[in-house]
């Protein structure tokens, strides 16, 4: 939902997503879960909603400083759909910054990259929305 967020309204001052789908048309084969439209739709057969619905398809329109913290091992939302995003927002200019964790699924199991996780969102949340969060 934050990928989508920032490409609809710029509201926010600053925004951070956790392994998020930014890419309907390609999340849905390359998930681990089975994920079907939820009005059924065939992706071959009206690709319309899917592409509609996709962050990466409304790139340009984001002003919103976004901070993408990413699992390496996700099977869940893999990898790509955060890198995608992050190259798509860097080659435009935008504010942009991506973090994965090697060895990590969807959310991280190892403590250290939790404790990372806070760090880069009490960071980022101080850099560019003006708040000062503590991380311990």
């Amino acid at each position: 939902m934050t990928a989508w967020t920032v490409t609809q309204t710029h509201r926010y001052k600053a925004a951070i997503e956790g392994a998020g789908i930014t890419d309907w048309l390609s999340f849905i084969p390359t998930s681990d879960i089975t994920q079907v439209d939820y009005d059924a739709r065939l992706q071959e057969k009206q690709v319309e909603p899917f592409l509609q619905f996709s962050a990466v398809m409304h790139a340009d329109q984001v002003t919103t400083p976004l901070l993408i913290l990413h699992g390496e091992a996700d099977l869940r939302v893999p990898t790509f759909q955060g890198r995608e995003l992050f190259v798509l927002l860097s080659e435009r200019g935008k504010t942009v910054r991506m973090v994965t964790y090697p060895g990590s699924p969807h959310f991280p199991n190892r403590i250290e990259q939790r404790r990372d996780i806070l760090e880069e969102i009490a960071n980022w949340l101080a850099r560019y929305n003006g708040t000062q969060v503590s991380a311990r």
